[in-house]
């Protein structure tokens, strides 16, 4: 059995605001996806620099990268593990 992330929107949004507080309101995001891979971007709401926030899986493991695409650095990486995600209902069941 394999699980996948299953991110939306507003769970993207949890996810980060798990790791940091200092975030603009929801509807100020922009969100996609691609396969694995989700992205959040916005304005950071005291710098003004364009922040981007990726979430991948990773060995049993998930990393959420916060990116000041102002100045080309990661400033934030966090891990969660998979019983986070399935406790907050981030992750479905795939058929292998």
């Amino acid at each position: 059995m394999s699980y996948r992330l299953n991110l939306s929107k507003s769970k993207m949004y949890a996810l980060m605001s798990a790791v940091n507080s200092n975030l603009p309101e929801l509807q100020k995001c922009d969100f996609s996806y691609h396969s694995f891979r989700y992205w959040m971007s916005y304005q950071h709401p005291a710098t003004g620099n364009y922040i981007r926030v990726s979430v991948t899986p990773l060995l049993g493991d998930t990393i959420i990268c916060f990116r000041n695409e102002s100045k080309g650095t990661d400033y934030q990486i966090e891990h969660f593990s998979i019983q986070y995600l399935m406790d907050h209902g981030m992750l479905r069941e795939v058929s292998a």
